[in-house]
């Protein structure tokens, strides 16, 4: 039977301390293809022993230990990404539900679905912090053009290889990157918008002028005969992932067919989220209008 981290790490500490070195050396050089079977359990304390693998001990407590009353907030805690997910799902149904009730034909006319490619950077928080903050203030600038528009959603940090992206992506990334790390961290949001009295052509263009690079603005009309709920749902699971694997295309399951994190770069993805979501996932919302 396979051993969890944890009894790993005890069996490591009664060893030599050079085939200890040896065993650690060797993890960090496997990818975590082994996590995408693992049951959420097993997940987790691979999580937590990746992190203290590279020294993040507080982190992997605060994971450990999380629980009501004292959320840990990690979207890799599977407890608090379905709460993240839920919540935001609640709050985007019920501006729908008042918005639009059951006119589907009013709701499709209105809503899109926003994907916006803000800022490829490299992996470490004092970088992704900046792109945050950049973002943020072109929202400020994005609602001061077009104040009847209403939009909600979340930041996503994807980690992404350069040397293997494909097609389209690829370009993009090419556009986007200043520095020739192989693995860098693309900040981009999700978002549910309504448009309102305003065009949705107008506000792609304004869009396009802060945000210019290929494919890096997408405003996409909902799903016609999808439920309100429904499509809230997917806006809002879309939002808040726990990939391990790299999604080297555009496609929505292009990490499928992905290569697999190292857990040194597992390591980083976690801390980096954690550093901006001082408040837990609350830090990665986007909220405008209402």
């Amino acid at each position: 039977m396979a051993k969890s981290f944890r009894e790993w790490k005890e069996a490591k500490s009664q060893e030599a301390p050079d085939q200890r070195l040896h065993e650690i050396q060797n993890m960090i050089a496997q990818t975590c293809e082994d996590m995408a079977l693992m049951p959420d359990k097993k997940r987790k304390e691979r999580v937590c022993g990746t992190l203290r693998l590279y020294r993040h001990h507080d982190l992997a407590t605060k994971i450990e230990h999380c629980a009501v009353g004292k959320l840990c907030g990690s979207l890799y805690c599977i407890d608090c990404r379905k709460r993240a997910a839920t919540s935001l799902k609640k709050r985007l149904f019920s501006y729908c539900k008042k918005a639009f009730d059951d006119d589907e034909k009013l709701a499709l006319n209105r809503l899109r679905h926003a994907t916006i490619l803000c800022q490829l950077v490299p992996l470490h928080t004092k970088s992704v912090k900046a792109a945050v903050t950049k973002t943020r203030k072109n929202l400020t600038a994005l609602k001061r053009r077009f104040p009847d528009i209403w939009m909600k959603g979340a930041f996503e940090f994807e980690v992404v290889d350069l040397h293997r992206a494909t097609s389209r992506k690829a370009k993009t990334l090419s556009e986007m990157k200043t520095v020739d790390d192989q693995y860098q961290i693309l900040v981009h949001f999700h978002a549910l918008m309504d448009v309102r009295s305003d065009d949705a052509k107008t506000i792609t263009n304004w869009m396009k002028q802060k945000w210019p690079q290929s494919h890096a603005v997408l405003l996409k009309g909902t799903i016609a005969g999808q439920s309100l709920p429904d499509k809230c749902e997917k806006i809002a699971s879309y939002s808040f992932k726990d990939r391990v694997k790299f999604n080297n295309s555009f496609k929505t399951d292009g990490y499928l067919e992905g290569n697999f994190f190292t857990y040194k770069l597992l390591s980083d993805l976690i801390v980096i989220y954690d550093s901006i979501g001082s408040k837990g996932y609350s830090s990665l919302l986007i909220d405008i209008g209402k």
